[in-house]
């Protein structure tokens, strides 16, 4: 099992995705126009976006509840990376002539 993974790793995926966007979500005078690309929002229409998304936070204000999310995604992560690590040492210490990946 060790080998499939250490090949996932080292191949190169030759796979697409096709994503769809909707430029300045939320917003509701500029949302999906050629005006709120690479310009800022101003003033009022930021404003008229955060009530029509109903945020009642201030700018650059994160919710405790984003702050538990991102928590709990990064201890899922450590433990991800820390499978993987141990993996890849018992893949190593099984196949000593095999090069990691470079």
């Amino acid at each position: 099992m060790h080998h499939v993974l250490l090949l996932r790793a080292c191949l190169k995926s030759q796979g697409a995705a096709q994503v769809s966007t909707l430029i300045g979500y939320g917003s509701p005078n500029l949302a999906d126009t050629h005006d709120v690309h690479g310009a800022a929002l101003g003033a009022k229409e930021t404003e008229a976006t955060r009530k029509n998304l109903k945020w009642e936070f201030g700018e650059f204000e994160v919710p405790p509840p984003v702050y538990d999310l991102f928590g709990a995604s990064k201890k899922r992560g450590q433990a991800a990376q820390s499978a993987w690590n141990d993996a890849m040492a018992s893949y190593a210490k099984q196949y000593p002539e095999a090069r990691p990946c470079q």
